[in-house]
């Protein structure tokens, strides 16, 4: 899976995650997974989501520290992410 692609798809899983009409935009990294409504219960819906969608290996992340930002969401999936080839750092 390249960047791009990790990008979309998580963008996509937190879209179908939240309340309908929510704006998430591609500059929206900095922006906290609370401000969108994501407490920890649908922190893990997400997380099971992009076990299916992107191959996400949950027991390579599970000693990480909880994702606080859409972008710590997204370097979560990155290092989690079967193929390990996904660049960290700045995603969005």
């Amino acid at each position: 899976m390249d960047r791009q692609s990790l990008v979309d798809a998580v963008l996509d899983v937190i879209r179908e995650s939240v309340a309908p009409g929510t704006r998430i935009a591609e500059d929206s990294g900095s922006m906290a997974l609370l401000d969108l409504g994501v407490d920890s219960m649908r922190l893990i819906s997400i997380i099971v989501a992009l076990e299916s969608r992107i191959g996400l290996d949950f027991d390579k992340v599970v000693g990480m520290n909880p994702p606080r930002t859409v972008n710590d969401l997204l370097e979560l999936a990155a290092k989690g992410c079967e193929d390990g080839s996904i660049a960290t750092g700045g995603l969005l």
